[in-house]
């Protein structure tokens, strides 16, 4: 809805739009892990900073600092990735300027750590030593690793949803149309797999964690009431605000919050004693299979133009993703337990080129499907996209897990204080650390301000600076409402 204007402009404008997303082919894999790789280096410098204040004997709790800190945590890991999405600079020699930069301020906050905290090591108890898993987990970075990666998800995620209404915003970054792969669809994928990451997680750390089976059945429980309400919630709001659906994405009247609630549903539904490997692999491949042309050849039905009248031809495209994402994240719980293992083996000075190992094939897998079986598809959910998903999000938790486990042994990064209760960790940034907190809440207030910036604002003819401009104050919102509230 724009000001001064009569429904028939308002409906040019609304197709308009729909169009500006349509038929769109994505882009290279190179181009997304570049993309995807450089929140942790921006996440790094900013560590690194941090840690060189400490190390110069600045109090981060003295308010002046903290603000100073606050307003470079902003520059430094939002404000490039404006540019990036907007193609300000080139995304490939931003990396390469990030990755120096921060190798530089590395370097200068390097250094012995404080025998205070050396002391209070887990590793110093001699016969109190914590479990492999617990090791692995605390020393070894990963449940950091998978924090971290969680919130820059996030972060894409609400910068790129407002992001593509704008010219600026590259087309080939924008959800696929049927088959390819772009940034948008990465982050689809992503959010799922961050999920059953934290899930595997949490049962590689405690033997006991099945053993809170009813209250976590509870939890569950309202957490699918919750993304029901969302689901049916958002094609009225979108409807009467006049907000532009592209129905080729989920179908008419489906989207990711309903998509997300049956897949909680499932889980909710499925012993743990099920081996999530047997159960991805199973699901997978008869989703596979259905979508063949020697199966069910659903892969036609989902990628045609044809759209009856029936509830599941309107809404087919989100129906019939449904195996391929239960697949997608039950193999991301057995990554997530998998790339535990592997770190608490006692062959230390080889976990890396182990995990590296397992990250190839991961790749490899992507590789062997999308050539010989079918190319990789968001809006099926195919096996190529599920192996292309595992492939890129592992290989980030991985790059996460190195990179925190020398900033943790090498610079005074932890010396922030926080909370046990709120589940914060004092080596990650305080903004990753207030998005994972507040996930579900951040995310609907992008939606929202998303929908509110374009009944105001027309999108499609505001010039790129002005669109860097209107994402910076919209990134800047999402800061302070992150990082007061949460």
């Amino acid at each position: 809805m724009w000001m001064g204007q009569n429904q028939e402009e308002q409906r040019a404008r609304v197709a308009a739009k729909e169009a500006f997303v349509q038929g769109l082919t994505g882009s290279g894999v190179t181009e997304i892990v570049v993309m995807t790789t450089l929140p942790t280096v921006l996440s790094i410098i900013y560590m690194a900073i941090e840690s060189i204040v400490v190390r110069c004997g600045c109090s981060i709790r003295d308010w002046r600092v903290a603000i100073v800190l606050g307003m470079m945590e902003y520059g430094v890991m939002i404000v490039p990735e404006i540019m990036g999405m907007t193609e300000a600079y080139d995304a490939y020699a931003m990396l390469v300027v990030a990755s120096v930069v921060a190798l530089v301020l590395i370097g200068l906050g390097v250094g012995k750590k404080r025998d205070a905290e050396q002391s209070q090591e887990p590793h110093q108890h001699g016969d109190m030593r914590p479990p492999p898993y617990t090791v692995a987990l605390e020393e070894g970075g990963i449940k950091d690793a998978v924090s971290m990666h969680r919130a820059q998800v996030m972060l894409m995620t609400c910068l790129a949803i407002l992001g593509v209404d704008f010219r600026a915003f590259p087309r080939r970054f924008a959800k696929t149309e049927t088959y390819g792969t772009s940034l948008m669809d990465a982050g689809v994928g992503s959010i799922v797999l961050c999920s059953s990451f934290v899930q595997g997680v949490n049962q590689m750390k405690s033997p006991r964690y099945t053993a809170k089976r009813l209250k976590d059945s509870w939890s569950s429980l309202l957490r699918v009431v919750v993304l029901v309400l969302l689901g049916i919630g958002k094609p009225v709001v979108t409807s009467l605000m006049g907000y532009q659906v592209h129905v080729g994405e989920y179908g008419r009247h489906w989207n990711f919050f309903l998509t997300l609630a049956v897949l909680r549903a499932v889980i909710m539904n499925v012993p743990r004693s099920t081996s999530p490997l047997a159960l991805g692999v199973t699901v997978a491949g008869a989703h596979q299979y259905g979508l063949s042309r020697f199966g069910f050849g659903l892969g036609e039905l989902v990628n045609s133009d044809a759209r009856g009248t029936s509830l599941l031809q309107q809404n087919k495209e989100g129906i019939i993703s449904l195996p391929g994402y239960i697949a997608l994240h039950f193999l991301g719980l057995w990554c997530a337990k998998v790339f535990v293992w592997m770190a608490s083996l006692r062959v230390r000075r080889h976990i890396n080129a182990l995990l590296l190992l397992f990250v190839g094939f991961l790749w490899t897998t992507y590789w062997a499907l999308a050539m010989y079986v079918e190319p990789a598809s968001r809006r099926s959910c195919n096996a190529s996209f599920i192996t292309w998903m595992l492939a890129i999000n592992v290989q980030a938790m991985l790059l996460n897990s190195v990179c925190l486990r020398y900033m943790r042994s090498h610079t005074d990064m932890g010396s922030r204080t926080v909370s046990k209760r709120s589940n914060a960790s004092p080596y990650l940034p305080p903004l990753l650390n207030a998005v994972n907190r507040g996930m579900l809440y951040i995310f609907l207030a992008a939606n929202v301000m998303t929908g509110g910036i374009n009944s105001f604002v027309d999108t499609l003819s505001t010039g790129d600076i002005q669109a860097r401009r209107i994402l910076a104050i919209y990134m800047a919102f999402m800061y302070v409402f992150s990082r007061t509230l949460f």
